[in-house]
């Protein structure tokens, strides 16, 4: 299985198909195996470059969880790209993994190609995904209304009722 080491962590990652390179940013609480379906579909097209993520997957929890940015998530795709040895790809992120795909545009400009986002949000000022954590904190009912209204926001309180 190949892993990356870095300093406080160990990635996942794997690399699937041919074609163009494409780095493949999953979404809240996605993995590689989670992802599969996705990630096949792409590898039609594609070589895709796709890692478990920060805690999740077969990625190792890092040593001070509570301390993570959107920098270390862009970090940790730039080293898994020196790590394969790409300079640059495509860019794809869907979910929590497009904050993640725009933080590594920001950080990392001359390395993206093009840059593909689905069901995202910029996060901070500009609106960010609703804090998953909050709903661990949430009564069973209360948890289900929200989860359901955050899956898609068409779902306003009167189309729910």
């Amino acid at each position: 299985m190949p892993f990356l080491s870095r300093s406080d962590i160990e990635i996942y990652y794997e690399r699937r198909g041919e074609g163009p390179p494409l780095l493949l940013f999953n979404g809240s609480g996605a993995s590689v195996e989670s992802s599969a379906l996705l990630i096949d579909r792409l590898a039609l097209h594609f070589e895709v470059l796709v890692h478990d993520q920060r805690g999740l997957g077969r990625t190792s929890v890092p040593h001070s969880a509570s301390a993570v940015t959107m920098g270390h998530y862009a970090a940790d795709a730039a080293a898994l790209l020196d790590h394969v040895g790409w300079t640059s790809c495509r860019v794809f992120g869907i979910s929590f993994g497009g904050m993640v795909a725009l933080e590594f545009a920001v950080t990392h400009p001359a390395r993206v190609e093009r840059l593909a986002l689905v069901a995202t949000s910029p996060g901070g000022e500009g609106g960010s995904s609703y804090p998953l954590h909050l709903l661990a904190e949430m009564p069973p009912q209360e948890r289900a209304f929200v989860s359901l209204r955050n899956l898609d926001t068409r779902f306003t309180p009167s189309w729910l009722s």
